[in-house]
């Protein structure tokens, strides 16, 4: 069973999110909205987002937290781009390799 989203109604006629974990715990609960429209638009924003939320540590400071996301991205943009080098690499040399072989076969043959 995924996470539920529920809608508080308070007394004012304010509405709350709040977010549930299939085991019963309440995983976050917002702010307070003016009605309950606002909060499923809250919804709707907290599900587009969250898919592709990064993490900043708020012991660091705004600045060094902007820093630190933005060297995430790319160093992990670095590392795809190695990643797809070294495996380019290892297909030429398998290819290499295998003429080499072909050619060694062809010579004992021939």
């Amino acid at each position: 069973m995924p996470a539920t989203f529920v809608l508080q109604a308070t007394n004012e006629g304010k509405a709350r999110v709040e977010l549930w974990s299939a085991q019963g715990q309440r995983l976050l609960s917002s702010e307070l909205y003016d009605s309950k429209q606002a909060a499923r638009n809250a919804i709707a924003a907290i599900r587009r987002a969250a898919s592709e939320a990064e993490i900043v540590d708020s012991d660091q400071s705004a600045a060094t937290a902007k820093k630190a996301t933005t060297g995430s991205k790319k160093a992990a943009k670095k590392a795809a781009k190695k990643s797809a080098k070294k495996s380019a690499a290892k297909k030429a040399a398998k290819k290499s390799a295998a003429k080499k072989g072909a050619k060694k076969s062809a010579k004992k043959s021939g």
